[in-house]
């Protein structure tokens, strides 16, 4: 089946010059995901991350990672793995989840520090019970709020690994200056061109 579209009107000057425009602005608009944490794979060891042993464990390991060659290691109810950051506000967070494996144990809780001073938190008594596991904790976080920091505690003496903790947010894209120049430069040939119609127009 053959479609046929008849244009009755040629696009004039200001035609082509709106629809550049229009280019121009649905470039300049967009969303992208940027991450918030620092080392969230733990492949640059410590860094970004305030570890505290309490009564257990709470260190780096190359025994177990869900990417990569690093992972943090928890054990004991005290122990804990800690990060704080400029504040997000919760209604910008499009994902905060964490792998998790343990050995036996589970992880009790999650804490999530608002700018306010208030806290959250997130259970999750059997975390990484069946090896490798992701759990999304954005539902978790409180409304309303700005996040500045986050603590995952561990439990009992059992041995808890952490891997490739996530939280992200939506970002608008700006493009960068080359972009813009290649920009500038398509509207410079729209109008180019559309003077040479013109041109050739009056000339007939």
């Amino acid at each position: 089946m053959n479609l046929t579209m008849t244009m009755t009107h040629r696009p004039t000057r200001r035609m082509w010059m709106n629809a550049g425009l229009l280019s121009v602005g649905l470039s300049l608009t967009g969303a992208a995901r940027a991450s918030v944490l620092l080392n969230a794979d733990f492949e640059e060891g410590h860094t970004g991350w305030t570890f505290s042993a309490g009564s257990g464990t709470a260190s780096l390991s190359t025994e177990a990672a869900y990417s990569g060659n690093s992972s943090a290691l928890l054990s004991g109810a005290d122990s804990s793995l800690s990060q704080s950051f400029d504040a997000v506000a919760v209604s910008s967070i499009t994902e905060l989840s964490l792998y998790a494996y343990s050995l036996a144990g589970a992880l009790d809780l999650v804490v999530f520090t608002y700018a306010d001073g208030s806290s959250s938190q997130s259970g999750v008594m059997g975390l990484g019970d069946e090896g490798w596991t992701l759990y999304d904790l954005t539902a978790d976080l409180s409304a309303g709020q700005a996040l500045v920091g986050l603590t995952i505690y561990g439990a009992d003496a059992q041995f808890n690994y952490n891997d490739h903790i996530t939280l992200s947010t939506s970002v608008s894209s700006v493009p960068e200056a080359s972009s813009h120049g290649m920009m500038l430069a398509g509207l410079a040939a729209i109008g180019l061109v559309s003077r040479l119609r013109d041109r050739r127009r009056h000339q007939a």
